[in-house]
């Protein structure tokens, strides 16, 4: 008898043990994936040097910057545009590198994938603005014009007059 007790002890704690087991053990488990896409833009396609004319009493030419491509992820594409400028003033400027102090103005319109001659300042960020969703950019989708002021250039004196340009993009 006493064999029996502790056969059927020993199954008991089997049992237990069994049942103890699946009750630790989970038929399934979940897992939660998560991710984000952050905002992206990219610029490409600026041709890095632009002529101007500038005759006096003659008319300007407006130099232009096409080709340009904007991509962003954001919805509808937007969006906005800073320019930053190199010239003494700040400003939409040419500096006469031979005559410190002596400037010629210019005006900049910015057309984008869907409007065109949209006036933009330096330092003022402009738009929004409509490029493309497609990354790879294979499109140009934007133009950036820089018409010299013509009563600048009929008082200038003789010289080179530069300004460098960047172009910042940020989606909206």
């Amino acid at each position: 008898m006493r064999s029996l007790m502790r056969a059927v002890q020993g199954i008991a704690v089997a049992f237990v043990t069994i049942l103890a087991g699946a009750a630790l053990a989970a038929p399934d488990a979940t897992i939660t994936l998560q991710g984000d896409v952050n905002p992206a833009v990219s610029i490409s396609g600026v041709n890095a040097n632009l002529s101007l004319t500038l005759v006096p009493g003659n008319g300007v030419t407006t130099a232009d910057a096409n080709g340009i491509c904007v991509y962003s992820s954001s919805p509808g594409a937007q969006y906005t545009l800073d320019i930053a400028s190199t010239s003494n003033g700040g400003d939409f400027t040419l500096d006469n590198v031979d005559d410190t102090g002596v400037t010629i103005g210019f005006t900049a319109t910015w057309d984008d994938a869907t409007t065109t001659g949209n006036t933009v300042t330096v330092g003022a960020n402009a738009g929004p603005f409509i490029g493309t969703t497609d990354v790879s950019c294979s499109a140009s989708n934007a133009a950036l014009h820089i018409t010299p002021v013509q009563a600048d250039v009929d008082t200038a004196t003789t010289g080179h007059y530069t300004t460098t340009l960047t172009l910042t993009v940020a989606p909206i």
